[in-house]
């Protein structure tokens, strides 16, 4: 992998640049915000291409960007002192991160990496912190954004602790279909993010064989086929089912069941 750094030599005040507003505009949570507030967080924003293995950001450094997905992919993990690693998430357009360490002045609770040639916008720490100082609605929309992704962080917790492997698997699996689409074919859909198998058992916390085994036995049932770097879902509505908790011997259904 190479490592990138973000330059920091841009205009404090440049003119309003289309582009970067509209960038701005693709993130949910700064839709709809005031142009005043839009204005100084491009202020001195700047947009790069990044190639595949670029490192964006390491967990434990300084972090002076809040970066912004235009177009590609960024895969965010953490490495432990004994070398295993876990892969938190990939983002795509129109999603941020480095929020975190922003916040709180202390260093990237990720790896950044580009999974994918990828541009993102990047807006300096001094301009952040101006424009949420100065605009309540975007300390709203940050707070609800940072709540969002922790009632996901604690129910993917709560899931790895409680669920077996087959339901965590099928609702990761939907949940990248929903996250990055998919592309059609004539027997199913394939998940648009490639990724080998080896990321999404770190994204599990199991072992690769075991994630094999259990794609495998789904594949065996027609429900998803494998490939290199693919999963194409043959049967979305029995890989859904594979998310329901089974039911408990000698429980009775409720009576809108029946």
């Amino acid at each position: 992998m190479t490592r990138e750094v973000v330059p920091t030599g841009t205009d404090r005040d440049p003119p309003p640049d289309p582009d970067r507003l509209d960038v701005l505009r693709s993130v949910r949570e700064l839709d709809g915000l005031a142009g005043s507030t839009l204005a100084l967080l491009q202020r001195g924003a700047a947009l790069h291409a990044h190639p595949a293995g670029t490192w964006v950001m390491r967990r434990g450094e300084r972090v002076d960007w809040l970066h912004v997905v235009v177009s590609g992919i960024v895969e965010l993990s953490t490495t432990t002192s004994s070398g295993r690693r876990h892969v938190s998430s990939y983002l795509g357009p129109g999603e941020a991160f480095g929020l975190i360490p922003l916040l709180d002045e202390r260093g990237a609770i990720h790896d950044a990496v580009t999974h994918v040639p990828t541009r993102l916008l990047s807006v300096a720490a001094g301009d952040f912190r101006d424009a949420l100082q100065a605009d309540p609605a975007l300390q709203a929309r940050m707070l609800t954004l940072l709540a969002r992704r922790s009632r996901r962080l604690y129910g993917s917790v709560a899931a790895s602790s409680v669920q077996p492997l087959p339901m965590r698997l099928a609702r990761l699996l939907l949940s990248l279909r929903a996250a990055h689409g998919t592309e059609s074919g004539q027997d199913g859909a394939t998940i648009a993010l490639h990724v080998p198998q080896e990321r999404i058992a770190e994204m599990l916390g199991v072992p690769r064989q075991r994630l094999n085994a259990e794609l495998k036995a789904m594949e065996r049932a027609g429900i998803v086929r494998m490939g290199y770097s693919r999963i194409v879902v043959l049967d979305e509505a029995a890989l859904r089912g594979c998310t329901a908790d089974p039911p408990v011997p000698g429980s009775h259904p409720p009576p809108s069941a029946r």
